[in-house]
Order: structure tokens, then C-alpha cells, then sequence
């Protein structure tokens, strides 16, 4: 390991000086907060070429506007779209900076504050104590707080992530007319060829004769230059004529829904993109740059340096809702680019389409943005997010339970009927095949399938003869792997990080809270059932007990969920209440099959899909004899039942939860194991 200099020994290092850590570094600055420390700047590269534009919207007299004035080279107060006239911007205008500007500006200031310019690349941070070391390809540098704009290459992106490009190739041009107006800029121009992406041009003028015309495009595939050349020299010549090509650039921008965590250690704050600044759907990025740069100086003021890690991008979750759905709509059916931004800015006015992109509207605004605009790429977009991210289960469990509610208005004996048959549909369609599919986690072990259903046999046989030995003791043993089994299953779902006893706990309490509100809201149907297996009586004293408490239980446990449900901030929870609270209209029955097949194994069988990376016919295709064979065991059990008395159809029902334990406990606990080793796979 290379030494380090104490000279390379720093308070604060700031990696990269990109807009991300240029707008915080002016900030910091500004406000007078860097005085008193030593500060470093490292960057791979030496910053002295114009490599990027960065462009922003906001009131002439913001924050962004007065400070950044002596790098603003120019201002619009016009837009227009599609060459339809120009509208104005009102209050407002949209402008115009060069990178390299900023980068001088930035470097001004550094050289004004002896801060020393590093040109380097950090190949790796590691923590020490109270300091962090970055080993870089020339140096070691030693720093007790890192402002980071690198992005994080480890980020693993989940199941239903979208990354998109939206690339482009411009043109600095100079015309021998008079044809550009100075004060109007061209957001989108869609009269170019589409080539099955969604391609636009952009035009910034700097003067009546010259402007930088950008082909802008979105989409999985990056704009080639040869694409991007071919495209402008076509466009310019039949709007403009005659040109000279006087500048060049050439970027891409990330359309992502990949968000980046906030770092690990304390000490550690990302900025940039890496602070997931940029807006997926636009593109955007320098003005949420600056507004966190502030937040972030504000937080220092207050606080110092301690706990700045934890900042991070404030927006309202809707509108990432909204970024996914066009990115779903640019990733799939990519014609509808087009007709859906014309229809935007022809429907609503200016001042309200950059309003929705600051994400400043209100629902109500956002409704009736979203009741002008083509309604079926959206409705397709809706459907393959809930299904992404498993809600489709969730949102038909409670449609079913619903009507349940209305058929059991209308009759009762209707309401039977429907939920055998629905539950029936639902074990055969996911309840059974998500369990039958166990053998496949242990392919990557020495695997013998002879010996796999063998020892598989023997657990489910030796916890059947504890049922009919000690089946009070095998009921509690039920309860409580059931209730880890469940909350193990939906902690995985919600995709958080735990580890040891703290996952455990969690997966515990979760789980234990679903089972006992489920059996706490159908007490005397879930005791009915207990004291009918054989062996089990349980005493009145116990019996009165658990009736006086079990107002309190039911209370506890839906309060741990919505708890745990805040403090994830997850929907799938919500959902989950939403159900559970809807079941307790129903029979235990119901309640119970409700959660257990559009919750339980519906989520397994998604967390199945995307760890074993099948899609749903090969999965089927492997459950289909296991499923078999226990319907066949079922049956067969179900024969000798009604072979010894065929009068009482309700031994059935007892003999159903006892079967589902016997053939779970196995199930339990190969999902286990097969949660706790893919994590480690994945570190």
C-alpha cells in the first residue's frame, strides 16, 4: 500500500468536480463553512474543456439565477414547441451554462481558498477509526468527511428497474440568415424521423445567426454519431438552409428508476446523480443539484458535519410513480413518445407543464394533466408496474374479498360456494406450486432427488405422528415457524437490509402479527378448529382468558404492521392492512386462504422467479409433479376420511390446516436457507 503524505491529510476531500460538488463547493463557500478546514479537490480529470450544457428553468430572481449570473451565458423568456408559436415564460426564464464556466468558476474559488486541485482517481475508500483512507492510482489521501459524486457502480439493481439513454448528438451551427429568434428556445421538435425510438430536436440560440441544435434521443440503444449527423444535416437544411458547423457535442443522460442508497458510513455524502438529483423522465438534474447543495449547507450550519450522510433528495413518491410509468411507456411502445409530449404541451400551458416537472403541482392539477393525455399507453403502463412489483395479487385479493361482501348480501349460500371455489382455484394455481418447487434450491448442492423426496417424506411423517402424539405441542410448534415463515417472506418483499437477531426479530414480529390478528378477528371459528383435532381441549379458564385479551391482541398486532409499515414506507404493507382488515367481514376460512395464497405465496412465488431467474412456465413446469403428489396425498387422506365417517364434511377443515402444516415444515425451512444464502451470494 502506498504512503501518504501528511500534506494529503484533509478535513474535507471532495471527489470529482462535476455540477454536483462544484454547486456544493460554491455553497459551502458562500456560507462561510469551509473556513478553518483543510479541503481537497480530487477529479480524474483536469476540468478545462466545455464538455457538458447545463440548463435549468426557475424565477428570474431565485437563488440559483442571482448566484450563478456570472456564469450564465444566456437567458430565454420564450419557449416553443413543435414550431408553434412562441409563449412566454411569464416570471420566469430558462437558462443557459457552460460547463467549462462553471468548472473555471469552481477553480476560481478553489485557487481564492488555497484549495488544493488533485487530478486523480479514487480507487477505493476504506474506513480507520474517526478518518476515512482513499487509495487513488498516485496517491493516498487521508479525509474525516468525503463529499462523493462518483456514481455507485456496486448499486444492484432490483427486478422491475427501467434503464433507458437519453443521448444526443448537437451541432453549434452558423447560419448566413437571420433566422434564429435570440430569446426563444425549441424544448421539443418532433418533425424529425422517429426510427422507432422517441427522437426530438432541441435548439438553444445564441444570436440570430447561430444556436446549438441538439438530436435528442430516448431509448434503450444510444443516438451514434453517424445516426445524429445524418438526422441534423437533414433537419437543418430544410428548416434553416445553408450552415456551418462551428461546435460540437455529444452526451447521454441516465433515465433510470435505479435509485443509489445513501452511503453506508457516516461521513459519506453522495451528490450528483449518485444522489439520484437527476429526474428520471426529463433528465434534469442541475437545478435539484443547487437546492440540495443549499439543504446540505443549511443542515451543515445547524449540525456541522456529522450525519450529513443521511441527506438525500426530498420529492413526493407520486411523482417517481409518474417517472416510471413514462419510462414503462418509452421502454415497451416507444410510438407513444411522440403523441403523448405533443399532447402535453399542447393541452396545457407553459407555466403548468414546467410546474408538473419541478413536481410543484397538486393531485388535482395532476389529474387533469393526466385526463388529457392518451389514456391506454398509461392504463398498459399501470398494469406492468403492478405486476412488476407483485401488486396485481394484492389488488385481486382485495377485489375478491369485496365481492365476497356482495354476494353475502345477496345470499349466503352463494358466498360458500364462491369462496371454496375461489380458494380451490387459488392452491392449485399458486397456494400448492410455490412449495412445490423446494427441490430446485438445492441444485447447487450435491443433489440427489431420490434422497431430496426421501428425507422430505420423513420430516413431513415425523411431524405428522407429533400431531397425532402431542398435538398441542405441534400446534404451538406451528404457530410459531408459520409466523417466522410469513415475516421472513414479507421483510424479503419489502426489501429491506437486516441482519442476525434484528432480521430475525422483525421477520418475527411481522409475521406473528398477521397470523394472530387473522386468528384474534376469528377467534371462535380459529378455536373451534383447535379443539377439533384430536387431543386438543383446551380449558375454559384458558378459553376465558384468551377472550378477554383478545381485543387487546387485535390491536397490537394490525398497530405493529401500520408501525412497521410507516417506518418502511413501503405500499405492499398498506396493501396487506388493507386485506386484513377487509377479512375480518369474512370467514376464517377466507381471511386465512386470502393471505396465504394473493399474499404469501404469490410473493414467494415472485421472490422465486426473480432469484432462481425462471419465468413462470418453467417454474410451473418443475412444481407440476410435487403438485400432483400432494393432491394425490391430500386425496387420499380425504378418501379415508369420508370412507370412515361420510356424514361429517366438517373433519375436513381441521385435516386441511394439519395437512398444510405437515407439508410446510420442510418448506420453511429450505426457504430459510435459500433467503439466507442468496444474500450472501449477493454481497
Amino acid at each position: 500500500m502506498k504512503s501518504y503524505h501528511q500534506n494529503n491529510r484533509f478535513d474535507i476531500v471532495f471527489i470529482g468536480l462535476g455540477a454536483g460538488n462544484s454547486l456544493l463547493l460554491l455553497s459551502l463557500i458562500k456560507n462561510n463553512l469551509l473556513l478553518g478546514k483543510k479541503v481537497a479537490v480530487i477529479d480524474i480529470d483536469k476540468k478545462n474543456s466545455n464538455d457538458k450544457t447545463y440548463c435549468f428553468w426557475d424565477d428570474n430572481d431565485a437563488p440559483i439565477v442571482l448566484d450563478l449570473q456570472p456564469i450564465i451565458s444566456h437567458s430565454y423568456n420564450n419557449i416553443q414547441f413543435n414550431n408553434k408559436d412562441p409563449e412566454p415564460l411569464n416570471n420566469q426564464s430558462y437558462f443557459y451554462i457552460k460547463s467549462i464556466d462553471l468548472y473555471n468558476f469552481s477553480k476560481l474559488k478553489l485557487q481564492q481558498h488555497n484549495i488544493p486541485f488533485y487530478e486523480d482517481s479514487v480507487v477505493s475508500i476504506e474506513k480507520e477509526k474517526e478518518y476515512f483512507i482513499l487509495a487513488a492510482k498516485e496517491n493516498i489521501y487521508i479525509a474525516n468527511q468525503i463529499f462523493d459524486s462518483r456514481l455507485q457502480q456496486s448499486t444492484i439493481p432490483k427486478n422491475d428497474d427501467i434503464f433507458l439513454n437519453q443521448s444526443f448528438y448537437g451541432w453549434q451551427v452558423a447560419l448566413k440568415k437571420e433566422l434564429f429568434l435570440p430569446n426563444v428556445f425549441e424544448i421539443m421538435n418532433f418533425n424529425v424521423a422517429q426510427n422507432g425510438y422517441t427522437q426530438f430536436v432541441y435548439t438553444l440560440p445564441f444570436s440570430s445567426t447561430e444556436a446549438l441544435i441538439e438530436m435528442t434521443r430516448f431509448g434503450k440503444e444510444k443516438l451514434t454519431p453517424t445516426e445524429g449527423k445524418n438526422l441534423l444535416d437533414q433537419y437543418i437544411k430544410t428548416v434553416y438552409g445553408d450552415y456551418e458547423v462551428v461546435g460540437e457535442e455529444v452526451g447521454c443522460i441516465p433515465m433510470t428508476t435505479i435509485k443509489y442508497p445513501i452511503s453506508k458510513f457516516n461521513g459519506i455524502l453522495h451528490t450528483g446523480a449518485g444522489a439520484n438529483l437527476i429526474k428520471p423522465s426529463t433528465g434534469y438534474g442541475f437545478k435539484n443539484m443547487f437546492y440540495f447543495a443549499e439543504r446540505a449547507s443549511i443542515f451543515i450550519k445547524k449540525n456541522g458535519f456529522s450525519n450529513i450522510s443521511e441527506l438525500n433528495k426530498i420529492s413526493p413518491n407520486r411523482f417517481a410513480f409518474y417517472d416510471r410509468l413514462l419510462l414503462i411507456i418509452l421502454l415497451n411502445w416507444t410510438k407513444w413518445g411522440k403523441p403523448i409530449f405533443e399532447t402535453l404541451f399542447k393541452t396545457q400551458k407553459v407555466d403548468t407543464v414546467l410546474k408538473f416537472l419541478d413536481e410543484k403541482t397538486t393531485i388535482v392539477n395532476e389529474i387533469k394533466i393526466f385526463a388529457k393525455l392518451p389514456l391506454t399507453p398509461f392504463l398498459k403502463a399501470v398494469f406492468i408496474y403492478l405486476k412488476n412489483n407483485n401488486y396485481v395479487s394484492k389488488c385481486l385479493s382485495i377485489l375478491l374479498i369485496i365481492i365476497y361482501f356482495l354476494l353475502n348480501s345477496m345470499n349466503a349460500n352463494f358466498v360458500n360456494y364462491y369462496s371454496y371455489t375461489i380458494l380451490i382455484i387459488g392452491m392449485l394455481l399458486i397456494g400448492l406450486p410455490h412449495g412445490a418447487v423446494d427441490h430446485l434450491l438445492l441444485l447447487n448442492k450435491k443433489f440427489s432427488l431420490k434422497n431430496y423426496i426421501l428425507k422430505y417424506l420423513l420430516v413431513v411423517l415425523v411431524y405428522f405422528a407429533l400431531w397425532q402424539i402431542m398435538p398441542l405441542i405441534a400446534l404451538v410448534i406451528f404457530l410459531i415457524y408459520s409466523a417466522f415463515h410469513f415475516g421472513e417472506s414479507e421483510v424479503e418483499e419489502l426489501n429491506v437490509n437486516f441482519n442476525g437477531i434484528k432480521q430475525y426479530l422483525v421477520s418475527f414480529l411481522i409475521g406473528a402479527s398477521i397470523l394472530l390478528f387473522i386468528i384474534s378477528t376469528h377467534l371462535v371459528a380459529a378455536l373451534q378448529i383447535i379443539n377439533s383435532i384430536k387431543g386438543i381441549n383446551l380449558g375454559s379458564d384458558f378459553l376465558n382468558f384468551i377472550f378477554k385479551i383478545n381485543p387487546f391482541v387485535s390491536y397490537c398486532t394490525i398497530t405493529v404492521l401500520i408501525l412497521f409499515s410507516t417506518l418502511f414506507t413501503k405500499r405492499s404493507l398498506w396493501f396487506l392492512i388493507t386485506m386484513l382488515l377487509l377479512s375480518t367481514q369474512t370467514n376464517l376460512l377466507f381471511a386465512f386462504g386470502s393471505y396465504f395464497i394473493f399474499y404469501h405465496s404469490a410473493n414467494a412465488w415472485h421472490q422465486l422467479k426473480t432469484k432462481l431467474s425462471l419465468n413462470n412456465f418453467s417454474l410451473y413446469k418443475n412444481a407440476l409433479p410435487f403438485t400432483l403428489g400432494a393432491l394425490l396425498i391430500f386425496m387420499f387422506i380425504g378418501g379415508y376420511l369420508y370412507f370412515i365417517n361420510p356424514i361429517k364434511i366438517e373433519i375436513f377443515e381441521p385435516v386441511f390446516y394439519v395437512f398444510i402444516a405437515c407439508i410446510s415444515l420442510p418448506h420453511v425451512v429450505l426457504m430459510h436457507f435459500f433467503y439466507k444464502n442468496y444474500k450472501l451470494e449477493r454481497k
